[in-house]
């Protein structure tokens, strides 16, 4: 939520996947652009239109999906930076 806070506020267009289908609901509600979608799915990203991006960031609990996720990214856009949060 902070980072699309400051992207938002900071007129930088965003899009979020999330799997969780009842956080998709509320923040749909609430007028976010976010989806219903496994980030590490080459289909997912690419109907997210990862290539046009200028990054990708990963805010993932599960080292194994950040993992998938950065392989798939690498698959369809291999010069989007990504960023990726980690627990160290």
């Amino acid at each position: 939520r902070t980072l699309a806070e400051t992207l938002r506020r900071d007129g930088i267009e965003y899009v979020v996947l999330e799997l969780n289908a009842e956080t998709v609901r509320r923040a749909r509600l609430a007028g976010e652009p976010v989806y219903y979608g496994d980030v590490a799915g080459a289909e997912t990203l690419d109907h997210a239109h990862l290539a046009r991006a200028r990054a990708l960031v990963l805010l993932i609990n599960d080292a194994d999906a950040t993992a998938r996720a950065i392989v798939a990214a690498r698959r369809i856009a291999p010069n989007v930076p990504v960023l990726a949060r980690t627990p160290w």
